[in-house]
């Protein structure tokens, strides 16, 4: 049981490192504004018949970019030197930790929404933004097909915590139902069943 305690022990460091780095990279994402859109650009995913992928234009925040990079390359170096349950558990046990974080975040600070970039329009509050962020992250991780479970409960609990936190009565700051409900039939961000939620 020696081995077994020790190995427990240096994945829960694993999914801790992977945690600093959602930490490190959250403080710039939640802290600071997404760039502003040029008028139009996103226009391909409002549209009621749009196919899923058609002119999808996601204007992510920046700092997603290396907070994906880091899951990828966590990932890759993990899959090459521990069997796929073993990397499965590493990523479930970070992702249930940074959707709890995520949570607090929401919960805890006064997330600014400066105008611009914000504005009262489908697509264009900080809480359309933060699940268009959301999307990206499923777009940019899909193909780690070795964490997709532990994944999709990450991305299903980020968009519950979205719908729950962001307030509804700040139109510059609101989740609007029509752009969730147009990220879920365009397939760019999961669908969470309502007992998650």
């Amino acid at each position: 049981t020696e081995f077994a305690d020790h190995r427990t022990s240096l994945f829960g460091k694993l999914s801790d490192l992977l945690l600093d780095r959602y930490s490190f990279h959250a403080r710039t994402w939640l802290s600071t504004p997404h760039h502003e859109v040029p008028d139009e650009s996103d226009a391909g995913i409002w549209a009621e018949e749009a196919p899923p992928g058609a002119g999808m234009s996601l204007n992510q925040h920046e700092a997603l970019d290396g907070f994906v990079k880091d899951i990828t390359n966590m990932y890759r170096v993990l899959l090459k030197n521990l069997t796929g349950d073993s990397v499965r558990k590493i990523f479930a046990k970070a992702f249930e930790a940074v959707a709890l974080k995520f949570e607090q975040r929401l919960t805890q600070e006064t997330l600014s929404a400066p105008t611009p970039p914000y504005e009262d329009k489908v697509g264009r509050s900080l809480g359309d933004r933060l699940a268009l962020d959301v999307a990206f992250l499923q777009e940019q991780l899909e193909k780690l097909s070795g964490i997709s479970t532990p994944l999709q409960r990450l991305l299903v609990d980020l968009v519950c915590h979205l719908r729950a936190r962001m307030p509804t009565d700040d139109p510059l700051k609101a989740l609007h139902p029509a752009a969730l409900e147009a990220l879920q039939r365009l397939a760019a961000c999961p669908a969470e069943p309502e007992a998650r939620c």
